[in-house]
């Protein structure tokens, strides 16, 4: 039997219940929330709204952007968001997580998403079980960002 594994360095990103795992070298920065109140009144509730900041200037005003447990945009920062993080590919929109881990040198066994579960419609690509014996979803930030983008403007 083949068994693949995850090596290399990771962020551990997690909304609630929803633990995700993404390649490091995708994020630009690590930050406390510490104005929750300026994040709300920027806070991002779908598509249009998400491409717009992606594609502005940088001196545009920062937008923030908090994921439900069921990865939709959510038009709220929940109260148990406390971190932010930028990533390469959207450096103006703020992403609030309720925790960020960053795990170095990683090495653990991969489950692939079975096929009849893995489309074009998730961006989730695998599953992990951590040290703990939580298990944790592992993506591909700019498979998230179509993800959200198309999702949305179909339901529009």
């Amino acid at each position: 039997m083949n068994r693949q594994r995850l090596r290399g360095d990771y962020a551990l990103l997690r909304t609630g219940s929803l633990r995700l795992l993404a390649s490091q070298e995708n994020i630009l920065y690590i930050r406390y929330l510490a104005d929750k109140n300026a994040a709300e009144s920027h806070c991002l509730s779908n598509s249009t709204q998400l491409l717009s900041a992606i594609d502005d200037n940088a001196d545009q005003q920062p937008a923030f952007v908090a994921l439900s447990d069921e990865l939709d945009l959510i038009d709220n920062i929940p109260d148990d968001r406390y971190v932010m993080t930028t990533h390469k590919k959207t450096n103006q929109v703020r992403w609030c997580w309720s925790e960020v881990l960053l795990l170095n040198d990683v090495d653990l066994p991969l489950t692939p998403m079975p096929a009849l579960l893995y489309s074009a419609l998730t961006p989730i690509n695998a599953i992990v079980t951590l040290a703990d014996g939580k298990q944790a979803f592992v993506f591909d930030f700019e498979h998230l960002l179509d993800y959200l983008t198309q999702s949305e403007s179909k339901s529009a």
